[in-house]
């Protein structure tokens, strides 16, 4: 399997299919094989496709004519007429273009015209959410041609060079050329230069222009490759959806391999709904009690269990009710006990000892829920669905291997569901990552970075990741050694991390540069435009990464807060330094929820409103950190009660001790306001 693995890296894909059908011929109906029948499916799946399918051609995924294009190094030379603008943003006048490739060495933008337009032309470059420099080109005897510096948002500009005299002659032909290198922006007309700037080295961007009259315009330089990678990603991924629809399995495996697993044995559990027999005055109960558990009303509907007249329900239905409703309402060790009564008594009732192990698990209790499943298991050894529960129920709590090894011995001994065969593909994915062609590794200390870019971009992602661990170890806690590392899969681009991110968790999430799973321990990163806004989401879900190994389910604003906080983390004079103002989030805060009810939101609650949320959650930590001796002790003892405490609201009113909420609201409110005056 590794061989032929190593042909799909290579693009041998034919070779490889070849090899992997003649594989399976000299080992047919082996169990061995059979346990890994979704690991097979997905290899011929790539294989099959590469066969029948070729890669994306670049010059096929852009508007303009590609003349050049290296993708190790980022070397493009591209041109456009009015006709292939496609690729290029424009404003809601029409008249401004932006380009999508963030340039990351020196560059060149040439625009070509018959007639040069009698409002003057601008060109705008190294445009990054940080600022832009403009190039004024000016129209002779009638605008001074000048270049200045700005940031967005902003309408005054810092001028860089004075008025210069202007070339351009309004309705003639013309050619303009603004020139980038590491420390100056120079700009020529017909071929003449005329006018320079100076510029900070590592300055770099996109590249805009605004004219109303062009013929060509001819781009030149080194790009930061995620703009013609995210298009080959997106394109392959249509293109792999495309041939998902009329392709499956069956085509090229063998038929042996698809076989109906043997009759089902006396292992098999029964499929109960309750573990007692109920007359008609029971089942009214219970349909009550569920409706009002449907409708949102657990504790109402755990009042109706309790104060039903003795002897409506059966005591094993009573107690198996109520460890569902408890469990619902976070009382978990009541849950635990409820369910317990039930097993004792029936231990075939598979429900109610699925309901305690979950309990347990909430109650960080894994080892003895783990326990549970492997009792059930030895008890209905050809469950396919329970193998199925189990093998997720392990991943989630991150015992991935096992779980792979759960599904493929059920498998390869005929046990076999459409449930076991989806758990096989989730827990598959888990342990083998995302489905790319080509793989890169690179490890480090901490890391394990993975990619479908190149080694250079793990290389990279890794470094910063190390350079973060350290200074969350240092900041905050260092993590409990293990040899352990964390896994960072890097994507090329959008389309297939969020197809990777739905595989594994049934959704995309729209909006997002980067996932944390903690079920999996995984970090997810696809490959934004500009490289530092990817290495900045390293960082915030690298610390999401880190602070799940020392505690396991801190509040929301508590883990996004930090997160914020320490992704604007630099290194200053060899210095990492932290608590730079975040006007961005200032913007958000008109004004601050109250902490009385800010501190208390639940998941649910804070995601909806997720900016105003984020922003928040950012502030306050920057208030505890940053603000007196009193406010950083707050901070420890948050810290602390968030290991020990499952409660959000017990571990938040344990840290408050004797402080009030309403005059810490107060302060943090006046820090708000001290920040925007900055």
């Amino acid at each position: 399997m590794k061989v032929i693995r190593g042909l799909l890296e290579r693009d041998q894909c034919a070779e490889g299919k070849k090899r992997l059908s003649k594989l399976l011929g000299e080992h047919a109906r082996a169990g061995y094989v059979l346990g890994r029948r979704v690991q097979i499916e997905e290899l011929m799946r790539q294989l099959a496709f590469g066969v029948a399918v070729p890669r994306p051609d670049p010059k096929d995924l852009v508007s303009g004519e590609l003349l050049q294009w290296n993708p190790r190094d980022g070397t493009i030379k591209i041109r456009y007429t009015p006709t292939t603008m496609k690729d290029w943003g424009t404003s809601k006048d029409g008249e401004t273009y932006l380009h999508p490739a963030s340039f990351r060495g020196a560059h060149s933008i040439t625009i070509k015209g018959d007639r040069y337009t009698g409002n003057g032309a601008w060109v705008f470059v190294c445009d990054s959410p940080d600022g832009y420099i403009g190039v004024a080109v000016g129209l002779a005897g009638r605008y001074y041609a000048h270049i200045s510096s700005g940031a967005p948002g902003k309408e005054n500009r810092t001028d860089l060079t004075g008025r210069c005299e202007s070339p351009a002659v309004g309705g003639k032909p013309y050619t303009i050329r603004v020139a980038i290198t590491e420390t100056e922006v120079a700009c020529s007309y017909g071929n003449r230069p005329f006018m320079r700037a100076s510029k900070k080295k590592d300055v770099w961007g996109s590249v805009a222009f605004e004219t109303k009259f062009f013929d060509e315009v001819l781009l030149a330089g080194r790009i930061e490759p995620a703009w013609i990678q995210g298009l080959a990603d997106k394109e392959r991924q249509a293109r792999l959806a495309e041939f998902n629809l009329r392709w499956t399995p069956k085509d090229d495996l063998p038929a042996w391999l698809f076989e109906a697993a043997p009759a089902s044995g006396p292992g098999d559990h029964d499929q109960r709904a309750w573990p007692a027999e109920m007359d008609h005055d029971a089942y009214v109960t219970v349909e009550r009690a569920l409706a009002l558990h449907a409708g949102g009303e657990s504790l109402a509907a755990l009042r109706y269990v309790d104060e039903a007249p003795e002897g409506t329900l059966p005591d094993p239905v009573r107690d198996y009710l109520r460890g569902v409703l408890l469990h619902e309402l976070g009382r978990h060790e009541e849950a635990v006990a409820s369910c317990r009564k039930v097993r004792e008594k029936d231990p075939d009732f598979v429900p109610s000892a699925l309901v305690e192990a979950r309990s347990l698990d909430a109650l960080q209790r894994t080892e003895e829920a783990l326990a549970i499943y492997a009792a059930l298991l030895a008890r209905f050894p050809r469950a396919a669905d329970l193998h199925a529960e189990a093998a997720l129920f392990m991943g989630g709590a991150g015992r991935w291997q096992e779980a792979d090894r759960l599904v493929a011995a059920a498998l390869g001994s005929g046990v076999r569901s459409e449930r076991l065969e989806a758990a096989g593909r989730v827990v598959h994915k888990a342990v083998g990552g995302p489905s790319w062609p080509r793989r890169h590794d690179y490890e480090s200390a901490h890391y394990l970075v993975h990619s479908d870019m190149d080694s250079k971009v793990c290389f990279e992602a890794s470094k910063i990741l190390e350079q973060a661990y350290a200074v969350f170890s240092t900041r905050l806690e260092r993590a409990p050694s293990t040899t352990e590392r964390f896994n960072v899969f890097l994507f090329s681009g959008e389309a297939g991390y969020q197809g990777h991110i739905a595989d594994l968790l049934g959704e995309t999430v729209p909006h997002s540069a980067g996932l944390y799973v903690p079920a999996l321990r995984q970090l997810f990163i696809w490959n934004l435009p500009e490289r530092e806004d990817m290495m900045k989401t390293v960082r915030h879900e690298g610390f999401h990464q880190y602070l799940h190994r020392i505690m396991d389910d801190p509040p929301l604003w508590f883990n996004e807060g930090l997160a914020e906080y320490f992704e604007e983390a630099k290194v200053v004079s060899g210095t990492w330094t932290t608590g730079a103002t975040r006007h961005d989030h200032l913007e958000r805060l008109k004004p601050p929820k109250p902490l009385k009810d800010f501190l208390f939101l639940d998941r649910k609650s804070f995601m909806a409103n997720a900016g105003p949320s984020y922003a928040q959650g950012w502030a306050f930590i920057h208030f505890l950190l940053h603000t007196s001796r009193e406010n950083r002790q707050l901070f420890d003892r948050f810290w602390d009660s968030f290991k020990r405490i499952p409660s959000h609201a017990e571990a938040i009113r344990a840290a408050l001790s004797d402080r009030t909420i309403e005059s810490l609201d107060m302060a943090f409110q006046a820090h708000v306001e001290g920040l925007r005056a900055r």
